[in-house]
């Protein structure tokens, strides 16, 4: 099975946030413990670092990076790709980047808790992190 992790998914592992880390924490056991292709999308990569860098400084948050780029496919993210996420329906250009490679990548499911991209109709199904763990533990 193909999962994509949104990047507030994983964001939650490496700077935890109580309220969502330890749902996190058991999707990254559960997708990396069974028969699951985990993927996150080129771009997100920058986000990520983003973060991890404004938070831990550039060094950890390059070793990060790296330990994701080991641990995840990676979607390369096209020009026409992005053609279609400014065409998609979504108002949110980084989700809907997100959709179109999930959608590009044949992914079962992306997982966010993101309720704006929860709420849209994709091709691939959004599901939150609860209902993963539910349906797949």
């Amino acid at each position: 099975m193909k999962i994509l992790a949104d990047n507030n998914i994983i964001l939650d592992v490496f700077l935890p946030n109580e309220l969502f880390a330890e749902e996190s924490r058991r999707i990254y056991e559960l997708v990396f413990s069974s028969d699951f292709e985990v993927f996150i999308c080129s771009n997100s990569l920058t986000d990520i670092y983003y973060f991890l860098k404004k938070n831990n400084g550039a060094a950890d948050a390059k070793g990060y990076i790296e330990s994701l780029i080991e641990l995840f496919s990676i979607i390369p993210l096209s020009a026409d790709d992005c053609l279609s996420a400014v065409s998609h329906k979504m108002s949110d250009f980084e989700d809907a980047i997100i959709a179109v490679c999930a959608e590009k990548a044949g992914v079962d499911y992306i997982i966010s808790r993101d309720k704006g991209f929860l709420s849209t109709q994709n091709i691939v199904k959004v599901i939150t992190p609860g209902e993963f763990l539910n349906f797949f533990n």
